[in-house]
């Protein structure tokens, strides 16, 4: 386990995020900030990861006193098209349909806020990611199992 003098704040609902950060063997808490996600006419992903993280953190500060603070935002681009979480499984299956057997970019925008010093980090991370051709059973079964429902 990492131990600190500051506490650290995971400021997300993401299942993925908090994972990521237990396997660190980060002790933390987390707490989700309400935000709307909306994306911008011609903005390009980079903008809006990093825009995003940026606004959860203006809200996450508000919460928080002393530690340092995690926020992060992630979209997916197949092509030109931005892919978000989806509204209902429908949309789910339209969405891992369209990603069967091609490569497709996943960009993830965060902020790091130290309290104490007043620092805060923005950056993003860009990776390819390529799916291999799945059926319609499968992309059924995975749905059905709630899996891609809280994530882009």
């Amino acid at each position: 386990m990492i131990k600190t003098s500051l506490p650290f704040y995971l400021a997300s609902k993401s299942p993925r995020r908090r994972n990521l950060l237990k396997l660190l063997g980060i002790a933390f808490s987390s707490f989700s900030v309400e935000l709307d996600e909306e994306l911008i006419d011609g903005e390009h992903p980079v903008e809006c990861v990093t825009r995003l993280a940026q606004e959860k953190m203006a809200k996450a500060k508000l919460e928080v006193n002393d530690g340092i603070i995690i926020t992060a935002d992630t979209l997916v681009v197949l092509g030109k098209e931005v892919i978000g979480k989806p509204a209902d499984e429908n949309e789910a299956m339209r969405y891992l349909k369209m990603l069967s057997g091609k490569t497709h970019i996943v960009y993830t925008g965060f902020s790091v806020f130290n309290s104490i010093t007043k620092k805060e980090i923005t950056d993003y991370e860009k990776t390819e990611v390529e799916f291999r051709n799945l059926d319609d059973l499968e992309i059924k079964n995975y749905v059905d199992g709630g899996s891609p429902m809280d994530k882009a």
